[in-house]
């Protein structure tokens, strides 16, 4: 019987990080966008929703990572702290959604 042999590992920090950097790069050339209006809106909301649902998928992973390697359970504050971040990331992606954007 062959033997299948990992060769490589993604790791979960990585990807958020190029989320963030993504989330961010889309604000930044919204922002700079001069010519096409459309174009600036989409940009700049595509960015901060992505940037809303980065912050909620740390939070996740946190979580996991926490919940998976701890030996004590996780405590209250624990869950009051995943809350908040995920609140946080909810009410960016909310606010990017409907943010009114001047010309």
């Amino acid at each position: 019987m062959q033997e299948m042999q990992q060769m490589f590992t993604i790791s979960p920090v990585l990807i958020l990080a190029a989320g963030f950097v993504a989330a961010i790069l889309l604000i930044v050339i919204g922002f700079r966008e001069k010519s096409d209006y459309s174009s600036k809106v989409r940009l700049i909301r595509t960015g901060g929703i992505l940037l809303g649902l980065m912050m909620i998928a740390t939070g996740l992973t946190w979580f996991g990572y926490l919940a998976s390697t701890s030996s004590t359970p996780l405590t209250f504050e624990d869950v009051v702290i995943l809350t908040l971040v995920s609140s946080i990331g909810g009410l960016i992606s909310g606010i990017s959604r409907y943010m009114p954007i001047n010309q």
